[in-house]
């Protein structure tokens, strides 16, 4: 709608609230990690702004690249069936992010490696939440586009469109709240175990 004061208020106060629900999960790995994803996806959302143009996107994606590496390791498989199902997205998510890559590089410049690595933990984060269930593969693929989405209308030209802020913002808020759901509605071990659970346990 134009109002950059209310959409840049909302933008910061979007992980803090997430991070209030996260909270509440048992204490353990997974709560630890999602945490800590949430609060550098935090610093990601409000970091850029304080900082010179020509910094900005470099901010942008250190902060996000840590935050891919806590939600790699907080969704991490436990049991072989995660695994299964985290590789079969990883093997369908390999040619859209190629694709991805190959229309950023011609562009990108030094940030080219930086490109590189980022789109291969946003390609591993979205694997590992689709072991996570419905939730987590709806959280993983919209993470993907919206990542995406900021990639193509940062580095390249001609996909950059008036819109872009109303198509990215939707997809990040929600990508990350089907991300917190999946692990907040993840069935708990029982009072005997399972295998794999025991990372749950806190």
């Amino acid at each position: 709608m134009g109002s950059r004061p209310v959409s840049a208020t909302a933008q910061v106060l979007l992980m803090p609230v997430l991070a209030l629900t996260a909270w509440r999960l048992p204490r353990g790995r997974t709560r630890s990690w999602a945490l800590a994803a949430l609060t550098a996806s935090w610093l990601g959302d409000t970091l850029p702004r304080f900082v010179p143009e020509a910094q900005k996107i470099p901010v942008l994606i250190g902060c996000f690249t840590v935050a891919q590496l806590c939600w790699i390791v907080a969704l991490w498989p436990t049991t072989r069936r995660q695994h299964r199902r985290a590789n079969l997205a990883l093997a369908l998510g390999v040619l859209p992010s190629a694709w991805l890559v190959s229309l950023c590089l011609p562009t990108a410049g030094a940030l080219a490696p930086a490109v590189v690595v980022y789109a291969l933990l946003l390609l591993t984060t979205v694997s590992r939440a689709a072991s996570w269930g419905v939730l987590g593969v709806g959280g993983g693929v919209l993470f993907w586009i919206s990542d995406s989405l900021i990639a193509v209308t940062t580095f390249v030209p001609r996909w950059r469109f008036g819109w872009s802020d109303l198509a990215i913002m939707p997809t990040y808020a929600i990508a990350q709240a089907l991300l917190v759901a999946a692990v907040a509605t993840r069935p708990r071990p029982s009072s005997t175990g399972s295998p794999g659970d025991s990372g749950n346990i806190g």
